[in-house]
């Protein structure tokens, strides 16, 4: 049985936004290849391992200890500590099983010998100890230990993001990495084709924002941005239009008010979308399409944001260790006392709707405190951009009104 390789097959790129007349199938384009021209891609003779395969296979297809593995070999084993774990073949039973012995470069005294399934063998390549790819459709091996070993070791390096061919995968670093989103790096990747550079987001837009200007084509682009909670998807769909509202060409005046409104959406949508999960701590709790329309020679005209599925039941029930929707805490921390009076509220007080699990209010002078009267401050200037400050003093009153309620 033998499977497409990756390197052609991919459908979709990494990156958010569904321009009109704009930004959209797939950021770029490789041709359909076998695995007869992966081998010719690396110079070498067509070998099995060079062949995807699907783990959960039937019993029908050629066993893996018939398709080159000999004992001394090392290979992937499954690990449920680190998803697979590199082995050295001891001793082969057959096509039934193999006696392996891992090493755990952690902690030496862990592993030792046990039998695994030769389908859940994977091929191990000997890179060196640094070495690693931008592109996993480089590796002499394309299958899922090898591409985790590569995004993990590369993630080590705080190199985050990885190309599989038209696809960008990204790894929440949990902390800042100078110098990747700056005004310089967007200058950088402005016209250049992905795999000219390191792999990053801008790569992906900047494709998607040249191919929908193309003559022959002028077809809408799209985007697509998926990941589990924490991944980083707020962030990278943040960074994409970032990037497209500043390398378009609109004059400076229209231009800078539409990118103003478009980078000034991202804290209202945070603060009345997101909310602290266990697993994150600024997850959104809704869908969203961001739109963005640019005229024939590029400029950016107008911008739009469509949400769906929010997830209302959460403003009167929360799991344990989960918290309301960012904007009641915010406004507590951060309106004056003269507001706070005039919505009858107290920031100390524990309200039923924001701490039904019995948790207390935050300290006056903590940290979290302190953070969550800077992400009010910034709440009240990017909604300066669409509404004025009495308009505003509207949504606080009926915020107010879900707390009294809630009582």
């Amino acid at each position: 049985e033998r499977e497409r390789p990756i390197a052609g097959a991919a459908p979709s790129p990494t990156a958010c936004s569904t321009p009109s007349e704009a930004c959209a199938q797939r950021a770029y384009h490789l041709p359909t290849m076998d695995s007869q021209s992966v081998a010719d891609v690396h110079g070498v003779p067509e070998t099995p391992s060079m062949i995807a395969r699907p783990s959960d296979a039937s019993d029908a297809r050629t066993p893996r200890s018939k398709l080159g593995y000999e004992e001394g070999d090392e290979v992937w084993t499954p690990s449920e500590a680190y998803g697979y774990r590199r082995c050295t073949i001891v001793s082969m039973n057959g096509s039934d099983s193999f006696l392996v012995e891992c090493r755990d470069d952690a902690n030496p005294e862990q592993g030792g010998q046990y039998s695994v399934k030769p389908a859940d063998v994977r091929p191990y390549y000997d890179y060196g100890p640094e070495k690693t790819w931008a592109d996993n459709t480089e590796m002499v091996h394309l299958d899922d230990a090898n591409i985790l070993h590569n995004i993990r070791r590369r993630y080590y390096q705080d190199e985050i993001y990885t190309y599989t061919a038209n696809v960008l995968l990204a790894v929440n670093p949990y902390k800042s990495i100078p110098g990747l989103y700056t005004p310089e790096k967007i200058a950088e990747y402005r016209g250049r084709s992905p795999g000219m550079l390191p792999p990053h987001p801008y790569a992906i837009a900047d494709t998607a924002y040249r191919q929908q200007l193309r003559e022959k084509d002028k077809k809408n682009q799209a985007l697509v941005i998926s990941g589990e909670s924490g991944a980083g998807k707020t962030e990278t769909a943040k960074h994409t239009m970032q990037y497209l509202t500043q390398v378009s060409r609109t004059d400076a005046a229209h231009g800078g008010r539409i990118q103003e409104r478009i980078i000034n959406s991202n804290p209202i949508l945070e603060s009345f979308g997101n909310a602290s999960t266990v697993r994150n701590s600024n997850s959104s709790r809704f869908g969203k399409y961001n739109e963005m329309y640019f005229d024939a020679v590029g400029s950016l005209m107008c911008a739009g944001i469509k949400t769906y599925l929010l997830e209302s039941s959460r403003v009167v029930h929360q799991q344990p260790g989960e918290r309301n929707f960012h904007v009641f805490y915010e406004m507590l921390a951060g309106l004056d006392p003269d507001d706070l009076d005039q919505l009858q509220l107290e920031n100390c007080h524990p309200y039923k709707l924001l701490y039904a699990d019995g948790s207390q209010p935050l300290e006056q002078d903590s940290p979290q405190m302190m953070r969550e009267r800077e992400k009010f401050s910034e709440l009240r200037r990017a909604m300066a951009s669409f509404v004025s400050q009495e308009e505003q003093m509207e949504f606080w009153e009926v915020i107010a009104a879900l707390i009294h309620l809630g009582e």
